[in-house]
């Protein structure tokens, strides 16, 4: 007599492990595409920047290495990207995790990528440590005090810094460039000029009383002079006293009370002795001092300008070989995006920059300005001008970290007022929805066990699924194989067949660990359980019953426990065997995905990090730079959960144009073709093209502003684009006065149609408090140019149905999956731009979708608006 639960080993377990292989395969996919996006930038504060810059060269140096993915699980290389997309937002205690493991003296932590990194991350423990406060208004007081003076040190330092990244980068292409293209680069870069310039380079610093020092100490005296002069004014005309006594009058020595100048001075309009004021003889006196000391002044920077002029002519004939040079990686960088290079190439920048700084003549004085220009310029960060505030602390910011001054402020401004400004997540309903695979597998067992044939069926029901688990480090998914195998066997002896049942639990789990630089799996992890039962023979003989059911409850044990752990090894070997190639697989496409990301210009992609949580995968993104900053505020929650939900600050955007435009000088067709390769189109009213029923007008140029030259704003359910120009000129009339010129948008849906229309009339605004009716006249001209006939102009564009391109992306033409997912959410406010869809069942409507679609405008959303949103007539 037979009991036995091996039946379970007969099935070869494909039907279980193929959908796991589906899932394991469907979530390397997705980490593949999303780690596309990847971009590790300049961040904007020194310390960040070099953490940075060490990270990207690290994962460079580590693609294709063998082992690559040892050293990213015990590095916590996910949660270092994390780490240093976040910036001044990172985590000190996380970052202080990473430290321990780079310090842990592992073997191969000696190599100069790990230990760049290791001092990188040091650095930024203490820059981010050093901020003391979180109230930037209080950072600008303290950093009054806190002025540094840039030393010869610092910039032998900063200059050996540079010269070393120069000889790694010229170690690094004599490797891996072939030797015609590197001797051509090398040309180009003048390498061993710009080696020789830093060597030969004497530091000369400005003397303590230097021309600069003089004349704000001069600009000091003449608001001196000033201010008494406004005093001066003030004062009141009073007629010569009469020195004749008049009979009821007292000498002249002996004022009546109330008669003396103080008191006539308190009868009249002007200030009174209680507000300090000195009198005219005292004012003039201190006038004429004062004008001394200011000829004075004026003689002493004469001398000095004489004596310091051969230390300014070797400084300024220094600089601009300095930018000379420095020109020749900036035309480089066009094509060349290696990290090492980028790398080189920032710290020759930084090098340059402490350089100009350090010897300037009156650095303290331009610091504690810009320190006053953040003061008032904070004030305005929670009105109607908050933008282009922001604007202008990016800009004073920059100037701070370009002069190497108050690294806490920097880091206090940009931890309140850089966030991140795009936010997109994916549901893991939507995960399942797409990689979810049920099991339901029946097979007939037939199987020779100790020389009796084994027959009956066997019942398979699981399923594989995605779970996400929360993370906010990296993204954390476990593929999850959960089910029952049944089994219904006999076996024959002799006339008599002994008919058993055996229940079985199965599960295994395998959990992906990832992040934008890459992914490592954990073990493979299995579990069976399984129950049998004797169901009885074909004798009708009870006894012959009851012995078989002995022997099978005597057997339960031990074959419960051998048919588990057999499960357990053919399931583990059939997950490995099934998982392996696919992650080996995955990580191979990833490291191409990754090197082509990492040698992309830094300016083109923000900086990313993953992560996850129990219900969605999360992608954050930041994109500003040492003179930007990113969204001031976090987007708002609206209740509403898209499978897909994408949240983008309007800085985003803006940010994006600010390196293109920002201070540069554009013919009209050369913003025709700016615009054109950004949108697909440009309106003919912003290119030369000449409007019907007018001549070909003269070509323009616009010369943009330095500051926020492009701005977008999401506001009203709508957006607009603001254009600021600084200078314009057109033919030979030139105008060197500020205009910005808005232009306002939203999206209707019409006929089934979505469209982008105009709303209302190009609309203009002056930068400058003062105006010249040359810059009016301008105004003008342009207003009648751009709006008119406004009603005639199609200015109508056609969008993609639930604004998805599927016929322009590449990875969307053909998936089935995109040409499912439909809009459910659209709103613009604050800001915040709020896009979401959802993926619809392929037969019939799905009643639980909720739709938040404000800024799709058609008659319903128009009357439920207020009416300052109306649309203009004919629109």
């Amino acid at each position: 007599m037979i009991f036995t639960t091996s039946s379970f080993r007969q099935t070869t377990l494909a039907s279980v492990t193929q959908p796991l292989r589906n899932s394991v395969l469907f979530l390397l996919v997705g980490i593949v595409l999303l780690t596309n996006l990847t971009s590790q930038t300049a961040a904007a504060s020194d310390a960040s920047q070099q953490l940075s810059s060490a990270v990207r060269k690290m994962n460079y140096w580590l693609i294709g290495d063998a082992e690559a993915e040892g050293w990213r699980r015990f590095l916590m290389l996910n949660v270092l990207e994390t780490q240093v997309a976040k910036g001044p937002h990172a985590d000190i205690g996380a970052l202080k995790m990473i430290s321990d493991r780079f310090h842990s003296g592992a073997s191969g932590l000696n190599h100069p990528r790990f230990v760049e990194v290791r001092e990188a991350i040091d650095q930024q423990l203490l820059s981010l440590s050093s901020t003391t406060s979180l109230d930037p208004a209080f950072a600008i007081s303290e950093a009054r005090g806190r002025y540094r003076k840039i030393t010869v040190s610092v910039m032998a330092e900063q200059r050996d810094a540079a010269v070393e990244e120069l000889e790694f980068l010229i170690r690094h292409y004599r490797n891996h460039m072939p030797s015609r293209d590197r001797a051509n680069l090398f040309y180009d870069l003048k390498l061993d000029e710009v080696k020789a310039t830093l060597g030969s380079i004497e530091f000369e610093l400005a003397p303590e009383v230097s021309v600069g020092k003089i004349d704000s100490m001069i600009r000091d005296l003449r608001d001196q002079l000033d201010d008494i002069e406004a005093k001066l004014d003030a004062l009141p005309f009073l007629p010569e006293p009469d020195e004749t006594p008049q009979p009821d009058q007292p000498p002249a020595d002996q004022a009546a009370p109330g008669d003396s100048v103080e008191g006539k001075l308190q009868e009249t309009d002007g200030p009174s002795e209680d507000d300090s004021q000195e009198s005219r003889q005292d004012l003039e006196k201190r006038q004429l001092k004062l004008e001394k000391e200011v000829q004075e002044l004026r003689s002493k920077q004469r001398q000095v300008a004489r004596d310091d002029k051969p230390r300014r002519d070797r400084r300024t004939q220094n600089f601009r070989a300095f930018l000379r040079l420095e020109a020749n990686f900036v035309n480089a960088s066009k094509t060349e995006t290696n990290p090492v290079f980028v790398s080189a190439a920032a710290a020759y920048e930084r090098f340059v920059r402490t350089y100009v700084y350090g010897t300037e003549d009156n650095l303290q004085e331009d610091y504690l300005k810009r320190l006053s220009e953040l003061d008032k310029q904070l004030g305005r960060m929670n009105g109607p001008e908050s933008r282009q505030a922001a604007g202008l602390i990016g800009d004073h910011l920059r100037w701070l970290e370009n002069a190497n001054q108050a690294p806490e402020l920097v880091n206090t401004f940009r931890f309140r007022f850089s966030q991140p400004n795009a936010i997109f997540s994916v549901s893991s309903s939507l995960i399942n929805q797409l990689a979810a695979r049920p099991i339901n597998d029946s097979q007939p067992v037939r199987q020779n066990v100790g020389g009796r044939l084994l027959r009956g069926n066997l019942q398979t029901n699981a399923m594989t699924t995605i779970d996400l688990v929360n993370d906010p480090n990296q993204v954390h998914a476990s593929i999850h194989l959960l089910g029952t195998v049944n089994s219904n066997t006999y076996v024959q002896q002799g006339k008599l067949q002994v008919f058993t049942q055996t229940n079985g639990d199965i599960e295994a789990r395998q959990s992906i660990y990832a992040n934008v630089g890459g992914f490592f799996a954990g073990e493979p992890k299995v579990a069976a359980n399984f129950r049998a039962d004797f169901l009885g023979t074909t004798s009708r003989l009870r006894l012959v019953n009851r012995i078989a059911a002995q022997q099978v409850e005597k057997a339960r044990a031990d074959g419960e426990a051998e048919a588990a752990r057999q499960a357990e090894e053919q399931l583990l070997e059939q997950v490995v065997d099934q998982t392996e190639p696919l992650i080996k697989d995955g990580q191979e496409k990833l490291a191409e995905r990754l090197k082509k990301a990492l040698t992309e210009s830094s300016d083109k992609l923000p900086e990313i990090y993953l992560y996850s949580t129990s219900d969605r995968i999360v992608g954050v993104a930041r994109k500003d730079s040492i003179s930007t900053l990113a969204a001031g505020t976090s987007p708002v929650d609206y209740g509403v959960r898209p499978q897909i939900a994408v949240r983008v600050h309007d800085s985003m955007l803006s940010n994006f144009l600010e390196k293109t435009f920002a201070g540069k000088t554009f013919t009209d067709s050369e913003i025709a073709e700016q615009i054109t390769e950004l949108f697909g189109e440009t309106p003919k009213a912003l290119t030369g093209e000449a409007v019907e029923g007018e001549e070909q007008p003269e070509p323009f140029s616009i010369t943009f502003a330095a500051t926020r030259p492009i701005q977008f704003e999401f506001e009203d359910q709508g957006f607009s684009v603001v254009v600021s120009g600084r200078r314009f000129s057109q033919g030979n009339k030139q105008i060197n006065e500020g205009l910005n010129i808005i232009l306002r948008f939203r999206i209707r849906s019409q006929n089934g149609k979505l469209q982008l229309i105009r709303n209302g009339d190009v609309d203009f605004s002056y930068p400058d408090e003062q105006r010249t009716p040359k810059v009016v006249g301008f105004k003008s001209f342009l207003d009648g140019r751009l709006n008119k006939d406004l009603e005639a102009q199609d200015t109508d564009v056609d969008l993609p149905d639930n604004l998805l391109p599927l016929d322009q992306v590449e990875l969307l033409k053909d998936s089935p999956i995109a040409k499912r997912l439909r809009l459910v959410q659209f709103r613009s406010e604050n800001g915040w731009l709020y896009i979401g869809w959802n993926l619809a069942p392929e037969y019939g409507y799905d009643p639980s979708w909720i739709y938040d679609l404000p800024g799709i405008w058609n008659e319903a959303t128009i009357m439920q608006l207020d009416s300052s949103f109306t649309p203009q007539p004919g629109q």
